[in-house]
């Protein structure tokens, strides 16, 4: 068992980039730091800053390094480009990393042990942590993490670090994300088997969604729902994910009605509890309302939702078995 436990797993890292110039080196050379990385991906997504020159620069100098482009080198957002990056991994693991963070050494090797010995699961997530690019985005982050309450809620890891509380079995995992008090899971932290990616539907490219437009959050509900994840059980951040002033959640009641229209759909046609059901019910007909009547009167407002709910019964006949 000893000599199983420390193979070497081989990892595919897929890092999207988009006018990162000022980072994207060092986000390379930490993967680079891992034995586990077999090869790295750099999807070019039509920088401005000199980024692709940095990338094609990288691609000389180290073998594992790989850069790639869209047709024509547009632009086509982060969805497409981690999309494009994926179908292109050669390895049978895949480990995400924002072309702004970074990996910490030993990135791999508590994951590589949890795969080792249980074949069965699909993947391993593992805290992330924060740095920032300037005491305002800090503070601007912390302030908004203590709002939300997505931290660990009975460790000593600090409000910088993200992750989902230790404890949770794969098969509670979907709901705690779904009620949002437990934790998320960040992609800089998670590796998944390449074979369990083949039937499944990768990142939404629409509307040009990007990580601020929940295209990372829906992906990893879809993944906590449809596939075996697990954690290693440990409370020390693997990566570090870069806060800018810039980074916000975006309130667009039209992307955030398609993200729960699309986990409602999901669990529609395959099942969950009444009571998680009911919770992803409720965000859906919230967004839906928000988005096609934006209104500031809170009774109005539930009309609209009513309204909505009432439809909803009519076009999905199951909904009222799956709430009771």
């Amino acid at each position: 068992m000893l000599d199983l436990i420390n193979s070497t797993m081989e990892v595919s890292v897929t890092i999207p980039v988009y006018n990162a110039a000022e980072y994207v080196e060092k986000a390379v050379k930490s993967a680079l730091n891992q034995p586990e990385v077999k090869e790295i991906i750099l999807f070019e997504d039509g920088s401005t800053d000199g980024s692709s020159e940095i990338c094609e620069n990288l691609s000389r100098t180290y073998n594992r390094v790989l850069i790639y482009r869209h047709k024509g080198g547009i632009n086509r957002g982060t969805s497409a480009s981690r999309n494009e990056a994926i179908r292109r991994a050669k390895y049978r693991f895949i480990a995400f990393l924002d072309a702004d963070d970074y990996y910490f050494d030993n990135r791999f090797v508590e994951t590589n042990k949890i795969f080792q010995m249980n074949s069965n699961i699909d993947g391993v997530y593992e805290v992330v942590g924060a740095h920032y690019y300037s005491e305002k985005a800090r503070e601007k982050h912390l302030q908004r993490m203590k709002e939300t309450k997505k931290c660990y809620k009975k460790t000593t890891i600090p409000l910088e670090d993200t992750g989902v509380e230790p404890g949770i079995t794969a098969s509670d995992l979907f709901a705690k994300l779904v009620e949002n008090r437990n934790g998320w899971i960040h992609t800089n932290g998670l590796t998944i088997k390449r074979d369990s990616l083949n039937s499944m539907k990768l990142f939404y490219e629409v509307d040009n969604w990007t990580p601020q437009n929940f295209e990372d959050t829906e992906y990893l509900l879809r993944l906590a729902y449809k596939r075996h994840l697990v954690s290693t059980g440990k409370i020390i951040p693997v990566a570090s994910r870069g806060v800018h002033e810039s980074n916000r959640i975006l309130y667009n009641y039209k992307k955030r009605k398609k993200y729960w229209e699309s986990i409602f759909m999901m669990v529609y046609q395959g099942g969950c509890s009444p009571e998680i059901f009911k919770k992803i019910f409720n965000h859906y007909l919230d967004n839906s309302s928000n988005y096609l009547f934006e209104c500031e009167n809170i009774v109005l407002r539930k009309l609209f939702k009513f309204q909505i709910a009432f439809f909803s019964c009519f076009r999905y006949p199951k909904i009222l078995l799956k709430l009771f």
